[in-house]
């Protein structure tokens, strides 16, 4: 029998058929990986949001262009060297 053929056979399982058996089985383990991913896709929010933090409390809510602290900055070699 070749693989190919129980792929389309009458017992073949679509993508949400198989991802719903999984839960059901191991609904625990599902869970705590669908939670680990959101820590981790989530995480790379938290520099930016801190970034947006310490500009705007540089900046005291005026536009750009009065802004001196921001051209200082962005203009520091640390700011550049990622």
């Amino acid at each position: 029998m070749r693989a190919s053929s129980t792929l389309n056979g009458p017992n073949a399982l679509n993508t949400w058929q198989v991802t719903w058996r999984l839960i059901r089985a191991h609904h625990f383990v599902f869970a705590a990986s669908t939670a680990a991913w959101l820590v981790v896709f989530h995480a790379a929010l938290v520099p930016g949001l801190d970034s947006r933090m310490i500009f705007d409390h540089l900046t005291q809510g005026a536009p750009l262009a009065k802004a001196p602290w921001i051209w200082i900055m962005l203009s520091s070699p640390r700011a550049w060297s990622g």
